[in-house]
């Protein structure tokens, strides 16, 4: 999955259009991805994921995630410090500068994120980890 957003980003043309950083956005796809598979309809065997990253200006691009969908829809949740699962949506809350999901056709839906993936955005992305540590 990490090899397929890297070229998909080299796909989109996102190489030297400001997509200097695709480290956040490697991880943001996996963790949605790993959701998909783990917690929804998709995981039944010939089940489908599909996966989209658009650019959505230089620096920022959007990852897309499509499920057949499940029971319930995903949210973030509070895990004890030694739980082994369950963290994967506050790590894209982490990563992304929003995140969100879009209900489709035949209780099928998307989770979508907007990534940063400008040299900086690592930089960002730890501030914004130190700063929320301390609070």
């Amino acid at each position: 999955m990490v090899s397929a957003t890297a070229s998909a980003l080299r796909w989109t043309g996102a190489d030297g259009g400001g997509h200097r950083n695709i480290d956040n956005a490697q991880l943001v796809t996996s963790e949605l991805a790993g959701n998909a598979v783990l917690h929804t309809r998709s995981a039944r065997p010939g089940g489908l994921i599909t996966t989209k990253v658009t650019e959505v200006r230089a620096g920022l691009v959007r990852i897309e995630v499509i499920d057949e969908g499940s029971a319930t829809l995903p949210r973030p949740r509070t895990v004890s410090g030694y739980a082994c699962h369950g963290r994967g949506l506050r790590l894209v809350e982490l990563l992304s500068e929003r995140w969100g999901i879009r209900l489709k056709p035949l209780r099928w839906k998307a989770v979508w994120a907007e990534v940063l993936t400008s040299e900086d955005a690592l930089a960002a992305t730890m501030s914004v980890s130190l700063d929320e540590a301390e609070t």
